[in-house]
């Protein structure tokens, strides 16, 4: 780990070039082998790092420790293995009201999120205006000028950069609607190609977008090989025959349900309630929907500092809700009937994932069949346990990275973690634990948060809810985004995709699977 945090500090101070993303990760490999081969070096600078740990660098740290190049492919091109059965992966925007996002939201908090929802969606708009422009060479000085307007304005945001790299994941005001609302980005996934209303529709990611784009771009310049022989040696031959492709671009298949699918898997990612997307989490996602046959939509709820408690729970909630109306699953290609969902989620999304079945509970509206929870945070009072002491070091969740994202996240209602039932779910009352849907909770047995794992495990074993508790040897937290680095993961990954069948499943006495 020292070799992690000494390489994150190197790889966010290096200068600027190339994509900041992908310089990120040259820098991050580059530093990780100096330091690996410096271990007194690497000591040192991570004693300093430690004490001086912030909500920046923890997200830096949670970004690059991910699987770079699963998660590249998976996110630039959808080139994860699992994408082959994806006939739908797209971007889309929920609706979701004002009133339901703010629910017992303080008066600083919501104007926060208006003004950066304003700001968001000031920023896309120019930026699409400019990207509209990079396609015009006539009009590239207006385009240059443009530019050097947008510099020499300000953002109403305290870090510019920041807010640029975050203005695509923040909620956008509505337009057009009665009451004030905000649309929320997720990513959708589906195996079946079904019609989706292309209003809530953002942005497509299929091979054949980048693979047009690359057409295009051969047309205005010609590759290395054209112009050494003068021959396009890299167009494909028109006397191939393919077989006809759906409006995606997707070859069609003929065993897709006639109304729409009838599953759903609701995903919410993990990365301490202040970092990721469900862009980090697509590749293994995708595998579970494709061993469960179902779609899946990955919430990106807002992050913190800048949104606390309880403005995450409460939009994953606005989101589930939106998703038991026949009337919005159809838009999304989904059968009309009611869905038979199952809600999963990671560290902070598992603990999001519990809150939102409890606020399900207490409201008297429909459940998920299942819920499927990996190394969820289920207490997060300043009390330790057992477990974060003796992993107090560990290399992803240390006690200091708790502190700052529990800060970020939870503020002055860190006070009320021990009492507030969504903020630690594994101490609500009995009375509302007992209603939960069959569960399935995977952990390392070297992750601080097994504690959390094992408790609520027996306390909704002791209820009487259906649940069973895989710990997995070796483990350790954050596993599901570390599969090349760690080939334990793939194992634990495709194990939660026949969790995932079984949760499914329509007849309580089917037995759960063994390994």
């Amino acid at each position: 780990m020292k070799v992690v945090y000494c390489a994150v500090d190197s790889s966010i101070n290096s200068g600027k070039g190339i994509s900041a993303s992908i310089q990120k990760q040259m820098q991050f490999s580059y530093s990780a082998m100096r330091y690996f081969i410096k271990p007194k070096e690497a000591s040192e600078k991570y004693g300093e790092l430690r004490k001086q740990l912030e909500v920046k660098f923890v997200q830096n740290v949670w970004d690059l420790l991910e699987d770079p190049m699963t998660s590249f492919f998976a996110t630039q091109f959808g080139f994860a293995p699992a994408m082959e059965r994806m006939k739908i992966n797209l971007e889309v925007r929920i609706p979701v009201k004002a009133g339901e996002i703010f629910h017992q939201v303080d008066e600083q908090q919501k104007t926060m999120y208006r003004n950066r929802s304003l700001s968001s969606a000031a920023f896309l708009e120019e930026k699409k205006a400019l990207q509209a422009l990079c396609d015009d060479e006539e009009k590239q000085k207006e385009k240059d000028a443009k530019k050097d307007r947008k510099k020499k304005e300000k953002l109403d945001v305290e870090d510019e950069e920041a807010f640029s790299a975050q203005a695509e994941h923040i909620a956008l005001p509505a337009t057009g609607e009665a009451d004030e609302s905000y649309l929320i980005r997720c990513r959708f996934l589906n195996p079946y190609n079904s019609p989706i209303d292309p209003s809530l529709v953002i942005k497509t990611n299929t091979r054949s977008n980048f693979m047009a784009k690359d057409k295009a771009e051969m047309k205005k310049t010609p590759d290395t090989l054209t112009r050494i022989f003068g021959k396009n040696l890299t167009e494909v031959s028109s006397k191939i025959k393919k077989k006809p492709l759906d409006a995606s671009g997707e070859q069609d298949f003929e065993d897709e349900p006639q109304d729409g699918p009838t599953t759903l898997i609701i995903h919410i990612h993990g990365g301490g309630w202040v970092s990721q997307s469900p862009d980090q989490h697509i590749s293994y996602v995708s595998e579970w929907a494709k061993m469960a046959d179902a779609p899946v939509i990955s919430i990106d709820y807002s992050l913190s500092p800048e949104a606390k408690f309880p403005i995450s729970p409460n939009e994953c909630f606005a989101i589930y809700k939106w998703l038991l109306y026949p009337e919005n699953t159809t838009r999304l290609g989904l059968s009309s009937e009611p869905l038979r969902i199952v809600v999963c989620g990671d560290s902070a999304g598992g603990n999001l994932t519990c809150a939102m079945v409890l606020k399900a509970i207490e409201e008297g509206i429909r459940l998920p069949v299942g819920l499927l929870l990996h190394y969820p945070a289920g207490i997060l009072s300043a009390s330790g346990s057992l477990a974060r002491m003796i992993f107090s070091n560990d290399p992803i969740l240390n006690y200091q990275t708790m502190k700052v994202v529990l800060d970020c996240y939870l503020g002055e209602t860190q006070k009320e973690a021990k009492e507030n039932k969504l903020i630690s779910p594994a101490f609500a009352p009995e009375e509302l634990l007992k209603l939960f849907p069959p569960t399935v909770i995977c952990v390392g047995d070297v992750d601080p948060l097994i504690d959390d794992s094992t408790y609520m495990y027996d306390k909704l074993q002791s209820l009487g809810v259906p649940t069973i508790l895989r710990i997995y040897r070796a483990l350790p937290h954050g596993f599901l985004n570390l599969p090349t680095q760690l080939p334990k993961a793939v194992g634990a990954i495709r194990a939660a995709g026949v969790y995932m069948k079984w949760l499914f499943r329509e007849e309580d006495s089917e037995t759960p699977p063994e390994f």
